[in-house]
Order: structure tokens, then sequence, then C-alpha cells
């Protein structure tokens, strides 16, 4: 009874202590509440609750373990910008008068932010709401208020043109008077304050803390329970992953790359950059822009002289490093601050004869104007004032760099080069998203090369997910090397009990054919679309047609680095996984099953394809990596389950459900194989039984549901997201219909035959398909889809049907298309006669670098992404590399393997467990795989590898448990 009552007081104590923390998180956005901001606040309350109802249960407080958790907690809350809710009341008044040339006193505003939590309408009598814009052109003078939130650089755009009137803003009480009339319609921007942070937001900081910290020295606590060691590890991985994500915080994505120079002597020819090399003829970009002309005059007070304009409006860009000092500005300059010794920028907005002019008082000073020509539509005008002068550029000399083609983070410094070979001066970049910003850039040298100034954006939901697998990934290196000790451990105990040749040759082989991989493909082999995620990560969006996940873990790593560090954790997962399984059976097998993991990693390894797949950076490659990690810590997870605390085994069912949800993001085809080892591994460790069915349904639901909730979070244009997706999964029958076109005439019925050709003629073009179809590849579909558009749902439905149909038509001819697909997936054209045309590409497994790539536009975009103009220390060995490999690559055996353990059930059920898994996987290939791309199968080739070893550590456990059972 007593018990009863203690444990009830611990959970309303802690029920208590999460709602008081979910309820301090909400506090700043309690006005404007969000999904994503409730669900954080529900989230942090459970982890609240969990971590006081653990620590009331615990003995005593460890200081040890405390003391790294609410330091991770800190860097977490610090991490997370504090919520600003502090917004000053906005009014806008049509005041009902007008310029004396306009032909009405019309006000027309909208509010340019960008999203977040709070945005409302403008609330007031006798405007008119038209789209996003409202509008008071009658019962004048009229207020417009508004009391909801804005973005960062959030502005009221009022529109110019000749019916517009006199409007008064007012911002937190202070008032400034706008003329809108303009014989060219434009507009002006009257930029919002930032909000301020109120005590709400540093309570919701404060809470931050003290929920994860508590939540975060549970889980130390109760791991310490367990092993001192799992505890230590924990803390580390924790720190590092929590440090890495306040390391990457304050970082943004570089986004289009747009500059002026307002001093030039000639039209701009081209743009060179250093992406921290030096200037290389690989990073010159020709280019296409207009003159520059600059007028200056002086005068007795610079602030007295105003910019007028005929013909067209003016835009004023803000100056976003006005904060970090200098003088208050005193008066307004078509929007922008009048200081004594300051300068302006803006854009001429309007195509028609213009003139533009400055003037004080009845005093009026022409400027001169460059010409427009094509490239150079968009008129940019500095104004600078000094002491006794004041300068205007006028200049269309303009650029711009996409981060799809020419532009990356790795871009240091860049120097603009006239047609005249002088370099341009006086660079701007400008940021003309939104209200509009600019930075100047600082030079670099005496050459004409000028720093890149950076821009801060807001962060969007791919670059969150981004910062977040940046903090996992620093996690996971301590995770690795900690492996990486255990396993050393358990070498060093098989050394002493006399296996000394075997660890000794195993970690030979092992590290040595690694080291020479490494040490061969080093910095990375860039595959066939190994650099997309790197450019996406260059934009702060993803793409779906390469998954969920890859992108945000490749701009993860980036984040935290540079490619290279994909190669070395990839380097470093595999040497754990490999000496891991070598490791397992040295501790666990007989002396001469012992013999078979120095033989496999010395004399096997060097004719796989491991050497090459450890480095490329492919979604393929880590994917592959990743799922055989995943399989083999299942396989220990369940062979060390009996000797295993309560404790220990929560904490490896939940690093094994986090495993699984990060592979669902990576592919989705990921998780039959997922499913398979979870519902076999429990299966097998715990018979069937209520709870082991609850855990599978639950990690089942949990990698589901997974991708649907992180695309939400990451891809908010749901239309567009949709519409990927219809084209990716299109693509999973394209190659066997055609195939079915091609050989198919006169074996399947001519109304199928018909249907199949006029269906896909709706996603490509059918007939080029046919002339051009391979069993290897679907190019003829990447040539000609954009041509036809996305799919339909009801196309794509269509086409699954058809599949289908088409199956049950000819079977025979059906199995042999996808034979011949699957086999080359494998590495062998064993349907060479019957299928393979020489002039539509071959489907032996060949692996490619774009890094060897002596094409100018590959070298180009390896340059821009941060790899040097001779990247590969050893080229030469690189291409001998890739060329043997590409060679000797087989999965055939792997799978092979894979069969005889799944056989032998009985003796191994484990190991059976896993392969059978990969045999559910190469199923799901060689129904669907849209192409013979040898990596997709990569897991295989890794397991395959590794079974043997892992079916006769297990055997030998169940003979020494037989023998326990037996003594006793």
């Amino acid at each position: 009874m007593n018990h009863s009552i203690g444990i009830a007081g611990r959970v309303a104590v802690a029920g208590g202590s999460g709602m008081v923390v979910g309820a301090g998180y909400l506090a700043p956005i309690l006005a404007a509440p969000s999904l994503q901001g409730i669900v954080t606040a529900v989230l942090l309350g459970l982890c609240a609750a969990l971590g006081v109802f653990l620590l009331r249960s615990a003995a005593r407080l460890g200081v040890p373990v405390a003391i790294p958790a609410i330091i991770a907690a800190l860097l977490v809350a610090m991490s997370v910008p504090l919520a600003k809710d502090g917004y000053p009341d906005v009014s806008i008044t049509a005041t009902g008068q007008k310029n004396p040339n306009s032909k009405s006193s019309e006000v027309w505003v909208n509010l340019l932010s960008g999203p977040v939590q709070g945005l409302r309408d403008f609330e007031g009598e006798d405007w008119e709401k038209r789209g996003d814009v409202f509008v008071s052109y009658q019962k004048q003078p009229s207020v417009l208020y508004y009391h909801g939130a804005w973005g960062s650089g959030a502005a009221l755009r009022f529109v110019r043109h000749p019916y517009s009137g006199i409007a008064e803003v007012s911002i937190n009480g202070k008032t400034q008077r706008l003329d809108l009339f303009s014989e060219a319609e434009g507009s002006v921007d009257v930029p919002l304050p930032e909000a301020s942070v109120s005590w709400k937001g540093y309570v919701q900081r404060a809470v931050i803390v003290v929920g994860l910290g508590v939540f975060f020295t549970a889980v130390g606590m109760t791991l310490a329970g367990a092993s001192a060691a799992a505890a230590g590890v924990f803390a580390l991985a924790l720190l590092a992953g929590c440090a890495s994500l306040w390391m990457v915080n304050d970082r943004s994505y570089v986004g289009l790359m747009e500059v002026v120079a307002f001093a030039a002597s000639s039209e701009p020819a081209r743009v060179e950059m250093d992406a921290g090399h030096g200037f290389t003829p690989a990073l010159v970009v020709p280019v296409k822009g207009g003159a520059v002309v600059a007028t200056e005059f002086a005068v007795s007070n610079s602030a007295d002289w105003r910019l007028g304009i005929e013909g067209a409006s003016l835009r004023v860009f803000r100056d976003l490093d006005a904060d970090a000092g200098g003088e208050s500005s005193s008066g307004s300059d078509n929007g922008c601050g009048i200081v004594s010794t300051g300068h302006c920028v803006y854009e001429v907005q309007g195509a028609g004869p213009l003139r533009v002019w400055l003037q004080a008082g009845a005093e009026q000073k022409a400027l001169r104007l460059p010409a427009a020509a094509a490239g150079s539509e968009r008129l940019f005008l500095l104004v600078e004032r000094a002491q006794g002068r004041i300068a205007v550029s006028a200049s269309r000399a303009y650029l711009q760099l996409s981060p799809w083609e020419h532009f990356s983070s790795w871009i240091t410094a860049l120097r603009l080069v006239g047609q005249d070979g002088a370099a341009a001066s006086k660079l701007v970049r400008v940021l003309s998203d939104g209200v509009g910003g600019y930075r100047f850039a600082e030079p670099a040298g005496a050459d004409g090369a000028y720093r890149v100034p950076a821009l801060v954006r807001p962060d969007t939901g791919s670059f969150v997910a981004m910062k977040v697998f940046a903090g996992l990934i620093g996690a996971s290196i301590v995770l690795l090397i900690a492996a990486a000790g255990k396993i050393s451990l358990a070498l060093v105990r098989s050394y002493r009990e006399g296996r000394r040749l075997q660890v000794l040759a195993a970690l030979l082989g092992c590290l040595g054919w690694l080291g020479l991989g490494v040490t061969v493909g080093w910095p990375a082999i860039i595959g066939w679309d190994g650099f997309s995620p790197y450019i996406q990560a260059q934009t702060g969006s993803i793409t779906l047609w390469y998954g969920l996940g890859y992108p945000m873990i490749v701009g993860g790593f980036l984040l935290l680095g540079s490619g290279p560090l994909v190669s070395a954790w990839s380097a470093l997962a595999t040497a754990v996984l490999l000496l891991g399984a070598a490791g397992l059976l040295l501790r666990r097998g007989s002396n001469a099953a012992s013999w078979v993991a120095p033989v496999l990693l010395c004399l096997v390894l060097p004719f796989t394809a491991v050497l090459v797949g450890m480095m490329t950076h492919l979604r393929d490659a880590m994917n592959g990596l990743i799922l055989a990690m995943f399989a083999f810590c299942g396989f220990y997870v369940a062979l060390t389950w009996k000797n295993c605390s309560g404790l220990q085994r929560i904490w490896m069912l939940v690093g094994l459900l986090l495993g699984g949800a990060s592979l669902a993001l990576l592919r989705i085809d990921n998780i039959p194989t997922l499913l398979v080892l979870a519902g076999g591994l429990a299966l097998v460790v715990r018979g069937f039984s209520v709870r082991s069915l609850a855990l599978v349904v639950i990690a089942a639901v949990c990698w589901i549901g997974v991708g649907a909730l992180v695309e939400r979070f990451a891809v908010p244009d749901r239309e567009g997201a949709a519409l990927e997706k219809r084209l990716y999964s299109s693509t999973a029958v394209i190659n066997p219909l055609t195939g079915m076109l091609v050989h198919g005439k006169g074996r399947i019925p001519e109304a199928l035959y018909t249907e199949i050709h006029d269906t896909l003629n709706k996603v490509m073009d059918a007939d080029v398909a046919v002339q051009r179809w391979s069993p290897y590849h679907i190019v003829y579909w990447h040539d000609t889809n954009t041509k036809r558009g996305m799919p339909s749902v009801e196309t794509n439905e269509r086409l699954r049907n058809l599949y289908i149909s088409a199956l049950k038509a000819d079977p025979v001819l059906f199995v042999k298309l996808r034979l011949a697909t699957f086999c080359a997936m494998l590495g062998h054209e064993w349907f060479e006669p019957e299928f393979y045309q020489k002039a539509n590409g071959s489907g032996h497994p060949s692996f490619r670098d774009h890094l060897l790539n002596a094409k100018p536009n590959w070298q180009h975009l390896s340059e821009l992404l941060g790899y040097a103009q001779a990247a590969h220390p050893f080229a030469q060995q690189v291409r001998a590399l890739l060329e043997w490999q590409g060679k000797i690559a087989s999965t055939a055996l792997q799978l092979i393997v894979c069969i005889v353990v799944a056989l032998y059930f009985r003796r191994n059920p484990l190991s059976a467990v896993v392969a059978l898994g990969e045999i559910v996987r190469a199923g799901v290939f060689f129904l669907f795989s849209p192409a013979s791309v040898f990596l997709y199968l990569y897991d295989m080739h890794l397991l395959g590898f590794l079974l043997p070893m892992l079916a006769l550590s297990e055997q030998a456990q169940r003979a020494g448990d037989r023998a326990k059972e037996g003594g006793r």
C-alpha cells in the first residue's frame, strides 16, 4: 500500500513538474501559439516529467553525472533563439491629402515579412483588403492598425503611382509622413523594428535548461546504475552533440550571391573566385553587366540634399551593418536615414525614360545614368555623403551567382574583372529578397579581390534539420570512438588468451586494406550525383529526389566541416563494423573458427567493393553502411540480451529505434528490412508475446511515420513535395514497362501493349524510350520527362496497374527483364546476349569520381564545393583502384551467403534473421529497381561479407549456453 502511494506521489510530482516546464515554454507564444510550439512544449514537459520521476526513484544525485548534463542543456538552450514577443503598435493614416501632381489620395500598403507565428491582418474601418494589400481611397482620413508579429527584416511596403496620396506611419509613437506620389509605379518600404525580448523569452530559455537538464541527468543516472562506462560515454556523446549544435547555431546558408560594383572602368566581363585554394581558372565565370557612372559635387552640407526621380521610383535597401554603430540618422532620403558621413543604396524601379537628380531646396543637380543594355536591366544608386561633398554612383554592373551552379559557402573572396582587364572596386553585396539589404565588401588585397560579406538569413525548416543532424553527428563520433575502444579491449583479451596470430592478422588485414583505401581515395570519391546534397545545403532547402534524410545528414557534416569529414566518418564506421564482427568471433568462436576472421579481412576484403564504397559520397553508399551497422547492432543486442540488465535493454532498444528512424529517413525502402529485423530478432529472443508484439508495433509506427513528420517540418511546400514524390515513384515501374514494349510486341495482348505505350508517353517520350531502352538504366526517361511535366495521381496509379498486368500477361519475359536489371546490380551481365545493346550503356559496375573528371564543368563544381584543383594526392592510384574494383565487384556471393545462412535457421537463428532481412531487401529491388546501380545493395555487400563471422559467433555462443545448461 505504502509502495503504491509512493509511486503515485512520484507520478504526481513528475506530472506537475512537466506541466510547469511546458507552460513556461509556451509563455512568450501564448498570444499566437503554433502547432510546432505546442508539440515542442509537450515534448519538453514529458522529458522533464520523466526526468523528475527517475530522479526521485534514484538513491542519490550523482554530481559527476549532473554537471555534464546541465552543461549540455545550457548549450541546447543557447542554440534556440530567444523568443521575441515585444512588438510595438503600428498605425497607418491615409490623410486624404496629396501631392499637387497626384490624381488622387490613394494609399496601398501590405506587410512584408518572413514566416513567423503571430502574423495577422490589419484592422481598420474604411480600408479594403485586396489580396494581401490594404487600400484606402475614400472616407479619408482613415486609420489602419496592426497588432501582430513580424519576422526579422520586415517592413511596410507602400505602393507608389500617379494616384497615390500622402500617408502617415506611426511606429511605437514615432510618426513619419510619406508622399507616395510617383509618375511611374513603384514602392517604398518602411522598415519595422526588430521585436524585443521580454521576460517571457528568458523564462522560456530557463525552462529549456531545467527541463533538459533534469532529463539528461536522469538518463545519466540510470545508465550509471547499469554501467559507469556507459554513463561516461553518454555524457561525452551528449556534450559533443550539444556542443556541435551550439557551434553551428549561428551559421546561415549562403543562398543567392548578388553583387553590384559601384566603381568600374568598363563593363564586367568575368568574375574570378577563391574557394580557399587561391584564384584558379576553374572558378572563372563569364558575366554580363552594364556600366558604372559616378557624379560628385562639392556642397556645404551633404545632409541637405535629397534624391529626386521622374519616370520611375526608388527602392531603398537596408544597411545590414547599421547596427554595428555609427552616427544616428537625421531625416530621410527616400526612406534611407541620412547621416553626415554615410551612404544609401537604392534600386531604380521602372523601365521607361527616367531622370534622377539631387535637390536641396530649389537647387537641383542632374545625375548621369548608364544606358541599359541586354543583361544589365537593373539600375542601382549609391549615395555617399562626406564632409563638404556628396557623390552618386549609378551602376548597372550587377551580377547574380546561383548556389545551384556558381556560388557556395567555400567562396571566401572574388574579383570582378571588366572588359578592359581592370578589376572593379567598391563592391556591394545586395539582398533583393523581402525588404532588401546590403553590405559592403572589404578589400582582400591589392589585386582587386574582395572578401565575400556574409549574410544572415532566417533558417528554413530544412536548414534547422541540418543543424540538428550536425548535433547527432557530433554525438555519433563519440559513440563510434567508444565502440572502437570496446572492440580494442575485446581484441586485447583475445590476444592474451592465446589467439595472437588471429588478432594481429585481423587487425593488419582490416586496418591495412582500409588504410590503403583511405590513403588512395582521400579526400573523397564523389559518385554520379554525390554533389547534389552539397548544393542543397547551400540553398537551405532539400529536394526529395534523393530522399529526405541524406541531404540533411550531409548538410550536417558540411556545417561541422567539409566534405572530407564524411569520408573520415565513413572510414571510422566501416572499421568499427568490420573489427566489431571480427572481435565477436575471436572472443566467442572456437580456435578453428576464429581463423575465419583474419582470412576474410586479409584475403577476401580487397576483392570486395568496400575500399571504394567507404570513400564514396552517395546516398546508396551511406545508406548501405548505416543499414549494415544497424543490422549488426541488432544482432549484437539480441546475442547479449540474456546478459543485460533491464536498464541496459531499454537504452539499447531506444538506440535501435533512433537508428531505424534515421534509416527510414534515408530511404523509405529500408522499412521492410527494418521490420523483418525487428520482428525476427524479437521473435527469436523473446518468443511470441504481447510485449514483443507491442515493441515491434511501436517501432513500425515510428519508422513509418517519421518521414511524414520530418517532411512537414523540412519541406513546407506540401504541393511541391507531393509532385516530387509522384515523380520519384513513377520511376520504379518505367524500366520493366519499357522493356515490355521493346521485347513484348506479339507476346502480350495488343490492347495492353498500346495502353502501356500511351500511359508511358504521358511521363516521357515513349518512342525515344523504346529506341534507347536498356535494362541497366533509365537515361531515356531523364532526357525526355521534362517535356511531359509531372505525372498525375491517376497516371501513377495506372502505371502501377499496368506493371501488374504486364507481369500477368507474360510472367516469363517479365521475370527475365527484371533478372537482367537485378543481376547487373549484383555486378554481372548474365543476360547480355538477349537484352544488352552496346549503344545503350553497360550494366557492369563502374565507379565514378568527379574529382578526377577533367571536364571544365566538373572541375568548376569540384573546386566550388571546397575541393582543391588536384584534390587527390594519388590520382593515378585512384583511377587504378576504381578500375580494379569495377572489374571484380560482385554481390552475387554475398547473396548466396545470405540464402545459405537463412536456410540454417535452426543453428543460427539470429544470423538467419539478418540474412532474411537482406533477402527481403533484394526482393524489393528485384521488383522495383529503376536501374542497375551496384551500390543499391551495398548493405548486402557488407553484411554478406560479415555473416560467416556472425553465424560462427552465434553458433559458438549457443553451444556454450547448451553446455552451461547441461552442466546444471
